[in-house]
């Protein structure tokens, strides 16, 4: 939710407003960059992964075992899914959708995200999520690093292939030391993909660009294809995917870890379009999670662009002066709004009885 003029004056002034009744949606909105395919992986039983997304039509991925390890209390937000595969062959537990020749998405611009938990130290590539098709020729993939010798260690990968050519890139930081990272792939065009990490980004350009294919499969869990390839099962949780048809910004990737990793906000929630509008008007607020976020200066920059101060969480978002971004502030219970109200009223009563 977003609320004019909430710039100064903390949980007392939130309070006001809401007493007073005059929160309105008046900030102008950005682009919402909805996926076209969302699965929260919040399920307990069953083999489906149910698509959430409002556009691209409903998408669900389907399990290779007819009872996938659900966590419905185990994800960053929500729920996750659990894989253990026993090599890096052992394919079952993937999850994937095929459109049955329709693309899923185009091969650019296209986007992959995803939150993933592990502390697996195998050495090879274990696939996060992938675009592709069936027999793994053309695809793009996120995948976490191998432990083998030339290899990044363990560190996260944007692999893109097709029969010609194939490119991949490696970046920090570690994501097998049992926390949960934010992985993102985005390809721009032919020749440019980005990769980010927890909000953090590394700019690509392969040395040969890449063929244009449209994607009528996507999978988590495992590498691009129903056969073995060079990227092999993921053995951890992975958490809140997304798909989208066009290149997601440095901002919105950003907030989507930020408000994930502190608010537990879902990537196609419509308060990161809000608190975006916040930061790109330098004015206003909104409402995500359980903080009232606000456009702030002079943060402090840290290895992943996020923190607190005083126990209240910032995000530093892209731009051209250092520190500018987003601060968060809990919103008041319904009890403490519920004082503020009846102080208000005693105090205007005091007045006329005093008149």
């Amino acid at each position: 939710m977003v609320i004019p003029g909430f710039v100064s004056g903390g949980r007392l002034a939130f309070g006001a407003a809401v007493a007073a009744g005059i929160l309105l949606l008046c900030a102008p909105m950005v682009a919402s960059g909805a996926p076209i395919i969302h699965w929260t992986l919040d399920e307990s039983s069953g083999s489906v992964a149910h698509d959430s997304a409002a556009g691209g039509g409903v998408q669900d991925g389907t399990s290779g075992v007819a009872s996938p390890q659900w966590r419905p209390a185990g994800g960053i937000i929500g729920g996750a899914v659990q894989f253990s595969p026993t090599s890096q062959t052992d394919l079952d537990e993937a999850i994937a959708y095929a459109s049955g020749g329709a693309a899923v998405s185009p091969s650019y611009p296209s986007t992959i995200s995803a939150w993933v938990k592990t502390t697996s130290t195998v050495p090879y590539q274990e696939g996060v999520a992938s675009l592709g098709n069936a027999a793994g020729t053309f695809y793009t993939a996120v995948a976490k690093g191998s432990n083998n010798p030339g290899f990044a260690s363990n560190l996260a990968v944007v692999e893109r292939s097709d029969p010609q050519t194939t490119n991949g890139w490696r970046t920090g930081p570690a994501l097998n030391d049992g926390n949960w990272h934010h992985v993102v792939s985005v390809i721009d065009n032919p020749s440019t993909a980005h990769l980010y990490v927890d909000g953090g980004g590394l700019l690509a350009l392969p040395a040969n660009p890449m063929g244009a294919f449209d994607a009528t499969r996507f999978q988590i869990g495992s590498g691009p294809s129903t056969t073995s390839t060079s990227i092999g099962s993921f053995n951890g949780l992975i958490d809140d995917v997304g798909v989208w048809d066009e290149a997601l910004s440095a901002t919105r990737v950003r907030l989507m870890y930020g408000l994930g990793r502190f608010a537990g906000v879902a990537l196609d929630d419509p308060s990161i379009a809000e608190v975006e509008s916040v930061f790109a008007n330098k004015s206003g607020s909104a409402v995500a999670g359980q903080y009232v976020w606000r456009y702030a200066t002079g943060l402090p920059g840290n290895t992943n662009n996020a923190g607190t101060i005083n126990g209240d969480p910032y995000i530093v978002l892209p731009s051209t002066t250092f520190g500018q971004g987003v601060r968060g502030e809990v919103v008041p219970e319904p009890t403490a709004v519920a004082a503020i109200f009846v102080a208000a009223a005693a105090c205007c009563s005091r007045r006329r009885h005093r008149a």
